[in-house]
């Protein structure tokens, strides 16, 4: 199936591109070839969004100490529920 707009995806047809100069966005792209000679070029804050991604992934979200010490002070009837505290938290995430 082929686009019949202005040609493109017409066999012999002209191609939709960007000059190798015109990056996709203006935080710097940094060029990679593939062995077939296609390219891609990936910004800085995509970079570093892989990045963030990767550490993201690999960090641990659960305290397994502290997760301990809570159930230990809830058996022991010893965990105190600052009530001002948790307040003042949650109008934290309002703003």
């Amino acid at each position: 199936m082929s686009d019949s707009i202005n040609g493109l995806g017409k066999p012999g047809g002209p191609l939709p591109s960007r000059p190798a100069s015109a990056p996709a966005s203006g935080n710097g792209p940094a060029p990679s070839t593939a062995a077939g000679g296609d390219s891609v070029n990936l910004t800085d804050t995509a970079r570093q969004l892989q990045e963030l991604t990767r550490v993201a992934a690999s960090a641990e979200s659960v305290d397994p100490e502290r997760v301990a010490a809570v159930r230990q002070a809830l058996a022991d009837g010893q965990y105190a529920i600052d009530s001002r505290q948790v307040a003042e938290r949650l109008l934290q995430f309002d703003n």
